[in-house]
């Protein structure tokens, strides 16, 4: 799974031959990212491809010391199943 960051985008991504699976977000500040959304391609659906993505935002986040909201469901219960994450996420933004 090649997963792209395209900051220019406020998005990761993966290219499905012509079709883009996404996490998007938006910086809060220099020290906050907020993820908005996960789309997956109806043909992805179901293989891994939205969890991969939403790894890969939050272990950017981590990289970078950023803290972390969403108002994505998708990447809500990829933090509730995987309490390795739950330490990047903020409650006060």
């Amino acid at each position: 799974m090649d997963i792209q960051h395209e900051r220019a985008n406020s998005r990761f991504s993966i290219d499905h031959d012509g079709q883009k699976s996404v996490l998007s977000y938006l910086m809060q500040g220099e020290d906050h990212i907020h993820f908005i959304r996960t789309w997956v391609a109806p043909a992805y659906r179901g293989s891994g491809h939205g969890a991969g993505l939403v790894r890969a935002g939050l272990d950017h986040a981590r990289e970078l010391s950023l803290s972390v909201s969403s108002s994505c469901w998708f990447v809500d219960e990829f933090v509730a199943r995987n309490p390795q994450y739950a330490g990047l996420m903020s409650e006060d933004r």
